[in-house]
């Protein structure tokens, strides 16, 4: 994967922020590198140290927008799986974006994952839409569903998402999920880059290292650390 590509390719420990529940930690636990792990959620962190059982990789729970460690040495840091979106603010993007400028060692990398912001014609808000389905990490099938709305004028997107777990006897389990996420495009991702002492080394558009196009749905960055913040 790509991420795997990064990590055997950094000069240092990993910084996983906003890490969740340890999914993308857990696949890089045998690399060999420290690995840390930043979340918000006790909760989250809780799940993630009781599915990884490794003495090199660590956790912390901390805001991605300020948080601060004395380990300044990482070698790469992962904000990916839409997490900036999170951050509602544009001076929580660049607070979580500087936080993790002043992490890094001199050659650091930083790779984002985002979602390029959806088709916001006020014709599709509030209308259920089919997201697709998928496995989750038991092996059951989830029927995914979702609905928005959005303030064009703050770049904000309201979300509600509806999640069915078909289990084997047929029982389907729900799950609603309400979340807002700040949307953000290509030149202005670039300018927040810029402004939080990044350079842009690469765009691509899905985990294949894909060309960036109009139709993608996706935007992966790969940003090295200048020092001159």
């Amino acid at each position: 994967k790509m991420w795997q590509k990064f990590v055997k390719e950094s000069q240092g420990p990993i910084l996983d922020v906003g890490c969740g529940t340890g999914r993308v930690l857990n696949s890089l636990a045998e690399s060999g590198y420290q690995l840390l792990g930043i979340d918000i959620s006790s909760e989250a962190i809780c799940i993630a140290q009781n599915k990884i059982r490794n003495s090199k990789v660590s956790f912390l729970q901390s805001d991605m927008c300020s948080f601060e460690i004395s380990q300044k040495d990482f070698g790469l840091a992962l904000l990916i799986h839409n997490t900036l979106l999170h951050c509602l603010s544009l001076e929580d993007q660049l607070g979580c974006l500087k936080s993790i400028h002043r992490h890094l060692n001199n050659s650091g990398r930083l790779l984002i994952d985002i979602s390029i912001p959806p088709n916001l014609r006020p014709d599709t808000q509030n209308q259920i839409q089919f997201g697709g389905e998928f496995e989750d990490g038991e092996g059951y099938l989830v029927h995914w569903q979702l609905m928005y709305t959005a303030d064009l004028c703050e770049q904000i997107l309201n979300c509600i998402q509806w999640l069915d777990r078909i289990e084997e006897n047929g029982t389907v389990r729900s799950a609603i999920i309400r979340f807002q996420q700040r949307f953000i495009y290509r030149r202005e991702m670039e300018l927040l880059l810029k402004f939080s002492g990044f350079s842009v080394e690469a765009i691509y558009c899905d985990y294949e290292f894909g060309r960036l196009t109009r139709d993608s749905e996706k935007m992966i960055f790969v940003a090295k650390k200048l020092n001159i913040v």
